[in-house]
């Protein structure tokens, strides 16, 4: 099987950072061989919107559409690759109907497949040297927050700091990721480690306790995938594919509108960013995951049984 791909994976984006994992394990799945744009192949994966290629079985990878107004626009590229493609990716159920309500599109075909990741190379990684000693618990929060509301990293802290008061155990919080403006807080509890290396991210996760995530809607975050498979529970919100991918392993906080309408369109994410949280709603979440005793396993995360999906179904639909 000769696979093709419509974008350049040289970038460090996570679109790249995941298909290079896949493609890599797709070729343990059988005779797979990754060739390049221009020359023959019997699957093609578009990855957000491009053309189709002739001459293949077209599978495009989509993982979300835009749902405020300043973006909405962009959605109507998504639609016509839907409409394009013999197949259609989807990263959690969530997703998949969100993005079709969005782009009023009907796939010829779809799946659900979660994303994944190397559990061996995980294993391999060393657990941080970060001085968390003080602490009895300690939550960490992972994101490229800079420039995007709907992550709500204040809404975290501000939770978080609510939940330290009440709790009889010394809570810390780490939080990974570029910031454009560092919250103007002082908090000895909080650390702060900014944009960091992948390594030293799941590094870090194995000296946390827990993680905390309630991005708006999110499809299947890595950061998510990624802790679960270093064993931290998830606490997270109500809306996106989160819940789904966390299932048992976790705390699902109902901050977000429960009678949410696939579809709908917000004027900005400024909407649903962090004043759209009610902080103590999400404080009782952090009180009660670090009340509870968790023993998280995540085999079903791993990137070959991602791989395997991902070749499953591919060889149905060439049937071979």
């Amino acid at each position: 099987m000769r696979i093709s791909v419509s974008r350049d994976l040289k970038s460090r984006d996570g679109y790249s950072n995941f298909m290079r994992r896949l493609l890599e394990h797709l070729k343990k799945q059988g005779k797979v061989k990754v060739v390049r744009r221009g020359e023959r192949s019997d699957v093609h994966i578009i990855i957000i919107s491009g053309p189709r290629k002739k001459g293949s079985l077209n599978i495009a990878r989509i993982d979300g559409a835009y749902y405020d107004h300043p973006r909405v626009r962009g959605n109507v590229s998504i639609g016509r690759t839907i409409q394009i493609a013999d197949a259609v990716v989807f990263q959690s159920d969530f997703s998949r109907k969100h993005v079709l309500s969005l782009t009023r599109s009907s796939p010829k075909r779809s799946a659900v497949i979660f994303n994944g990741i190397s559990i061996n190379q995980i294993k391999r990684i060393p657990k941080s040297n970060i001085d968390l000693s003080r602490f009895d618990k300690v939550f960490v929060a992972c994101s490229r927050w800079k420039a995007r509301p709907a992550k709500r990293l204040e809404a975290v802290i501000r939770g978080f700091q609510i939940a330290k008061k009440k709790s009889e155990m010394s809570l810390g919080l780490v939080v990974i990721g570029e910031i454009k403006r560092k919250p103007q807080v002082t908090d000895r509890s909080i650390t702060w480690l900014g944009k960091i290396r992948p390594r030293d991210v799941i590094s870090t996760y194995k000296a946390c306790d827990y993680m905390v995530h309630i991005s708006h809607i999110d499809s299947c975050p890595n950061s998510v995938i990624e802790a679960l498979c270093c064993g931290l529970p998830v606490l997270c919100n109500n809306l996106g594919g989160t819940p789904e991918i966390v299932g048992q392993d976790g705390i699902v906080v109902p901050i977000d509108d429960s009678n949410y309408k696939l579809g709908k369109v917000f004027r900005s994410l400024q909407e649903v960013g962090p004043k759209s949280v009610d902080n103590r709603k999400l404080a009782h979440g952090f009180l009660d995951m670090s009340l509870d005793t968790w023993e998280v396993h995540r085999p079903d995360l791993d990137i070959s049984c991602c791989a395997s999906r991902y070749y499953s179904l591919f060889t149905e639909l060439l049937g071979t």
